[in-house]
């Protein structure tokens, strides 16, 4: 896909067990971007393997800090109710649990045979 050359971004939601693999499929001076830690937190990680990846930039974001006050709350929200009455962002739910059957979904999740959004019906 990339003749070897990695791609541009990696996005890692797990973290330690993955991580390292995400630094071989990164470009040089590519970014990683770590947003969860399914897996484990890098404890172990020292900066220089960054660099002997090939100048690998990585960052760790939170929502807190994208979301610091409620205009930039509202905005992004506006961005994205926009982006779906466009039709440019499209949400498909693959399950609806009504609530004595989410014990079923959160199984289905657990053992990876979820796959897409599901949506739990509390009435």
């Amino acid at each position: 896909m990339t003749s070897g050359a990695g791609v541009d971004v990696v996005f890692d939601s797990l973290g330690r067990a993955t991580l390292r693999d995400s630094f071989r499929a990164t470009r040089k001076r590519g970014l990683i971007i770590n947003y969860g830690n399914v897996s484990g937190s890098i404890a172990d990680l020292d900066p220089y393997e960054l660099g002997e990846a090939g100048s690998l930039f990585l960052t760790r974001p939170r929502l807190a800090d994208h979301m610091a006050d409620a205009g930039t709350v509202q905005h992004r929200a506006d961005d994205i109710f926009a982006a779906i009455s466009d039709g440019w962002l499209k949400i498909e739910i693959a399950n609806h649990y009504l609530f004595d059957q989410i014990a079923e979904g959160h199984a289905r999740i657990e053992s990876r045979q979820q796959i897409g959004k599901s949506v739990a019906w509390i009435r």
